[in-house]
């Protein structure tokens, strides 16, 4: 089992405080669903925590669980940061600490830690007219912090754990503990770390963190069910086999419109090498209920392919399901700041702008489309510097047999000083 303890690995979502911090507030609202190794990874924690050879281990007393409290930058001697001051008193444990695993918790998740000491504390105040009990639950639920398993070989793992944290009191505490180093006694409660008082004490507190590890759990798995699936999104060509899904969350909502409704998705994956990165994706829903939806999705997705092949620049197109379009999400959006250096010209970058204009204009006509509202169906990627036509509906307009100039005549009229170069 202590081989199987250092196999556990935290799931990438809640490697780090901040992270963990929004992995949890997306789980919680339903917006954000973890990719599934992220998942395979919680169900491997709450397994080995509830293991009886795990509980054999605490009895021994080579097993211990120990906390980096909130804000743990609040002290002296110590990284600015929270995350920074975390890993620095993470690398006073040393290789004594076999897992760790970053979380928040609310009121009540902080309340049930911390049960044992509710009867005594709860009758002392403080001079600001709480009591000890009060301070100490809002300040465990104020932030991230982050759980430690810790593993002493000797059977000392309580005992070791509580002399490398030294005295509840900064001021009280052995000169080369954490508390005596770094903690100032004024910032009570955060004496930045906590420790299991006995074997009881840690038996306990590692079944209440394995609680809050099977509640997270079961959210994931229940949120996985809401919002595309890692096994979709590789599909429809959005992930590929060598990307691994850490999490998914939607982060923008339309709402229901006379047409569509559109989601756009955030996707947190690493790449072969290991590196973290971030794409976005739109989900557009076709809504309107006087048509067949999946016939008028379809004609979406072929709309795509035929700007695609006339050169006319689109997001990226993944593809259809049902009544669902998915496609490149672009976040970065500057349509008018670009329209306006076009108004604003003529200068070398107004005349870059335009003739992207006019190319696309001119591809579109080529085509043989007559879109409704040229202009107002872009939007201008400030990362790749170009407009990006998106609306493959109805405002595109039917193909036509004969060649137009209805594009261009668009793109004239609304920039009537420049007619003559646009026409040319």
């Amino acid at each position: 089992m202590t081989e199987s303890l250092g196999d556990l690995k935290a799931p990438t979502s809640f490697s780090e405080r901040k992270l963990a911090k929004r992995t949890i507030e997306g789980l919680r609202s339903e917006t954000l669903s973890l990719g599934e190794l992220e998942r395979k990874k919680l169900r491997l924690i709450v397994n080995v925590l509830g293991h009886p050879e795990t509980q054999t281990l605490i009895n021994e007393g080579k097993l211990t669980l120990g906390i980096i409290k909130p804000n743990a930058n609040l002290g002296k001697n110590l990284p600015v940061n929270d995350q920074g001051a975390a890993d620095f008193l993470m690398d006073q444990i040393g290789d004594k600490a076999v897992f760790s695993l970053s979380l928040s918790l609310t009121r009540e998740q902080a309340e049930e830690f911390y049960a044992q000491i509710r009867e005594k504390y709860a009758r002392i105040f403080t001079q600001n007219g709480n009591t000890v009990w009060e301070s100490i639950i809002h300040y465990m639920s104020s932030g991230p912090l982050t759980f430690i398993l810790i593993h002493d070989n000797e059977g000392d793992a309580v005992g070791w754990w509580r002399r490398q944290m030294g005295n509840t009191r900064a001021d009280r505490a052995e000169a080369n503990s954490i508390r005596g180093k770094h903690a100032l006694v004024e910032n009570l409660p955060n004496n930045l770390v906590h420790g299991s008082e006995s074997k009881e004490e840690a038996r306990r507190e590692i079944s209440v963190l394995q609680h809050l590890v099977t509640n997270l759990s079961s959210n994931a798995e229940r949120v996985a069910r809401k919002i595309p699936s890692e096994k979709f999104l590789r599909e429809i060509g959005c992930i590929s086999e060598d990307e691994t899904v850490i999490s998914i969350g939607r982060f923008y909502d339309s709402g229901m419109g006379n047409e569509s409704w559109i989601y756009g998705y955030e996707i947190s994956y690493s790449d072969k090498k290991g590196n973290l990165r971030k794409k976005l994706i739109k989900e557009k829903n076709l809504i309107s209920s006087a048509n067949d939806l999946s016939f008028k999705a379809q004609l979406h997705a072929k709309r795509a392919s035929q700007l695609d092949s006339a050169g006319v620049a689109i997001p990226k197109f993944y593809g259809v399901r049902k009544a669902s379009l998915y496609q490149e999400f672009i976040r970065h959006d500057r349509l008018e700041e670009a329209l306006n250096t076009i108004k604003k010209g003529p200068d070398a970058e107004a005349k870059r702008l335009l003739d992207q204009l006019i190319y696309m204009a001119k591809a579109l006509d080529r085509a043989g489309f007559r879109p409704i509202g040229f202009l107002s169906d872009l939007v201008y990627d400030s990362d790749t510097q170009r407009f990006l036509y998106i609306d493959y509906g109805y405002d595109l307009g039917d193909k036509q047999k004969g060649l137009t100039d209805h594009s261009v005549k668009q793109l004239a009229a609304r920039f009537p000083r420049f007619e003559k170069y646009i026409s040319g």
